[in-house]
């Protein structure tokens, strides 16, 4: 597959994600650790996140550590490629003080996660978040920056994309 990042950074995007897809579905319920250990990257982070949502506002909170963000998205790009196997976002994500989410009886979701992050280099992670109801959500996650090598970070997009593929096929 060959993964045009330029396409994808317009405007103000400094995120990227790129979720797994089968079947016009983003959430997966078969997910093991012996199908994640496919993707041969170090874990670097699992962690238990509460998050409330309300309007493009994010307000999460980790609960073995009280740390609070909230994050405000802007969505610019949303594409499907890949014979529909990946949704990609493309996305200005703000962190903004915590309390600029206001106390509000108006949340349109609240979700409880166990997040796993797998790194890929130290603006790109593989992360799969399992919810409430058992479903998993596997994404890449791109944090951009305008100093990049976007060549060197294509060639990332390249093999997390094989990788990805294989973890597919077995889903």
């Amino acid at each position: 597959m060959n993964f045009q990042l330029s396409r994808f950074l317009v405007d103000n995007v400094n995120h990227i994600e790129c979720y797994l897809v089968k079947n016009d579905k983003i959430g997966f319920n078969d997910v093991t650790q012996e199908k994640l250990d496919l993707l041969e990257f170090p874990i670097c982070n699992n962690v238990k996140i509460r998050e409330y949502h309300h309007n493009n506002l994010c307000y999460s909170y980790e609960r073995h550590n009280d740390s609070q963000k909230v994050t405000k998205r802007m969505y610019y790009i949303e594409k499907i490629i890949n014979n529909n196997k990946f949704q990609i976002m493309a996305f200005n994500e703000e962190v903004l003080p915590v309390h600029q989410f206001s106390c509000s009886s108006e949340l349109s979701h609240i979700s409880n996660i166990e997040r796993i992050s797998y790194k890929v280099s130290n603006r790109m992670n593989i992360i799969v978040d399992k919810d409430d109801e058992g479903l998993s959500y596997i994404y890449l996650k791109y944090h951009h920056s305008d100093n990049v090598d976007i060549k060197k970070i294509s060639n990332d997009f390249e093999k997390c994309f094989k990788k990805l593929n294989k973890l597919y096929s077995i889903l």
